[in-house]
């Protein structure tokens, strides 16, 4: 762990500006202080932005890299409490690896480690905007512990920004704090520390004016919280009355609301003393609410900030789940909806090959799992397996879910072909905004085993309120054709014809897709307009959420709150 202080001489070459002419284009590729390249930018607020970065020496392995401006009569005191933050050590906080003090603009770079997850604002936003009682609890009583632990640091460490966009929770359920961009540390008599900081709904009443921020300040800020989770709004200015709580959702105890009029104290002094008495208080009033090991949490819907996530999937092999995939995005593209669509992690790379030389490179802007390149061809961006991908490579899952995360369009469109019943591939299939399962008429390579898997799958998601469809594709005029469509485990969403095998290879051969010409576009628009409707109807509701708040401070100055 590099340690840099002023009187450190050892970190001599992270003195001020040594790093500054790397910094000068943090874009994807740059590699920061000979160690960290940027993967992908991951979150950005008024403190700074937040990048996924390759640790080089430690091969490849991702770190999150946060970088702020230091104001010039800032910048030793940034420095120091970066070093502070560096010493800290507990399950619930980020484990802080490396620092990089500010240059000549007054940049600091923060690297931690990199945590996989969702922040509670997306967990929030997926539960309908109110969580369930004893799962806010437990968020509430891990947070508790971490900030119990910062407020008994000598000097303690004060937060002051305690809100849903800070706390990170990973698949098992375990919560981590998050962004320490405006924590200070506490020092008696040091008035007019908090003007004007903190998030407006989550900040306490001092933070506004000119008293001094303490612990009693972040006890505070995680009753605003719990009153978000719970009520699904911010705490009001006017509503900061101690009787201004109505009453709790049926899953929690009344005498809850007690210990959140607590927490909410305008008045500092009256809020409870320390963190680990409002913690105490809290685990007191759950009572049998919150169970003794809070794991991993029921399936529920991503929260859309970007384009809907559409994977498809073939439930033998060549039914036809890539055919399909390619088709979409094709229709979805000349409907003006503009799609990203992603080959299989697993499968034997083929688009590359099928996109031809006419397809645009997309080298201009590297994706984050080095398996993959970027192309572009009928308006699309097409993210393809290389034919020989490096042999090994570190965090790959993770990488493949940055890529797909951050790189998204109107809709993505992932062909998980029939690889679909892998650990890794399979989660994908739980998150996505909507799951397609292609079948065809050879029954006689339908499994048990694939059935129940997919009405297993299709069951989870329901839970979640996710919707799962069913493409019966290479439909012909046979016999038995009725018996077959009865066969699936829901009634097909769209009914797909077989398209000519001389028109498939003619196509394929002059560098086409079959639905380039006029008679296959015409069907295959009408057999898949379920499909496409639906996928138009996600992306719509899409580009109506709102995944950030805008406010105005006293100055009138703009302020863009990332939630």
């Amino acid at each position: 762990m590099t340690v840099w202080r002023k009187d450190n001489p050892e970190t001599a070459h992270l003195a001020e500006g040594a790093w500054s002419e790397e910094a000068k284009a943090w874009t994807v590729g740059s590699v920061i202080g000979g160690r960290y390249r940027i993967v992908a930018p991951i979150g950005k607020g008024g403190m700074g932005t937040v990048y996924a970065a390759e640790d080089l020496r430690l091969n490849g392995k991702l770190r999150a890299l946060k970088v702020t401006v230091a104001p010039p009569e800032e910048r030793d005191r940034f420095a120091e409490e970066a070093w502070m933050l560096m010493r800290l050590s507990h399950p619930n906080l980020p484990a802080i690896t490396d620092y990089y003090p500010p240059d000549e603009q007054g940049r600091e770079a923060i690297v931690m480690d990199f945590i996989e997850g969702e922040t509670l604002a997306e967990r929030h936003r997926a539960n309908g905007n109110r969580m369930p009682f004893a799962e806010s609890v437990a968020i509430a009583l891990q947070l508790c512990s971490a900030l119990s632990y910062m407020h008994g640091q000598s000097p303690p460490i004060i937060h002051r920004d305690l809100k849903p966009s800070n706390v990170m929770i990973d698949r098992s359920g375990h919560v981590r704090l998050i962004d320490f961009g405006i924590a200070r540390l506490f020092k008696q008599g040091s008035r007019q520390d908090t003007f004007l900081l903190g998030t407006p709904g989550f900040a306490a009443p001092e933070q506004e004016g000119d008293g001094q921020s303490d612990a009693r300040t972040d006890i505070y800020g995680l009753g605003a919280l719990l009153h978000y989770l719970l009520y699904g709004t911010a705490v009001r200015r006017q509503d900061r009355s101690s009787a201004a709580l109505p009453p709790l959702q049926p899953d929690a105890p009344d005498q809850f609301r007690d210990v959140l009029r607590k927490l909410l104290e305008p008045r500092p002094e009256r809020r409870y003393p320390t963190m680990a008495a409002a913690g105490e208080a809290i685990r007191a009033a759950a009572g049998a609410a919150v169970p003794p090991a809070w794991g991993k949490a029921e399936p529920h819907s991503p929260a859309r900030t970007r384009g809907p996530l559409v994977a498809i999937a073939s439930l033998t092999p060549g039914a036809g789940a890539s055919f399909l995939a390619v088709t979409l995005v094709r229709l979805l593209a000349a409907a003006g909806i503009v799609c990203d669509a992603v080959e299989s992690p697993d499968a034997v790379p083929e688009w590359d090959a099928l996109l031809g030389s006419d397809a645009a490179s997309g080298d201009d802007l590297p994706v984050p799992d080095p398996r993959y390149r970027l192309r572009r061809r009928w308006g699309i961006r097409w993210f393809t397996r290389l034919p020989q991908p490096p042999a090994e490579i570190a965090n790959a899952e993770l990488r493949f879910r940055i890529m797909l995360e951050r790189h998204r369009g109107a809709a993505v469109v992932l062909d998980l072909s029939s690889r679909w019943t892998e650990a890794a591939v399979r989660e994908w299939m739980r998150r996505a905004d909507l799951v397609l399962f292609v079948a065809d008429p050879y029954v006689s390579r339908w499994t048990d085993a694939a059935l129940r898997a997919a009405r297993t799958l299709a069951a989870e998601r329901k839970e979640g309120r996710l919707p799962t469809a069913w493409i019966a594709n290479k439909d012909a005029d046979f016999r038995c054709r009725a018996d077959w469509l009865r066969m699936f485990p829901d009634k097909p969403a769209a009914v797909v014809p077989r398209f000519g095998e001389r028109d498939m290879l003619n196509a394929l051969w002059a560098g086409e897709w079959v639905t380039d010409r006029k008679a296959a576009a015409k069907t295959a628009a009408k057999s898949l307009a379920p499909i496409t409707e639906k996928i138009r109807a996600l992306a719509e509701q899409s580009a109506d959420a709102k995944p950030h708040q805008v406010w105005y401070n006293r100055s009138n100055e703009r302020r863009d709150l990332i939630f």
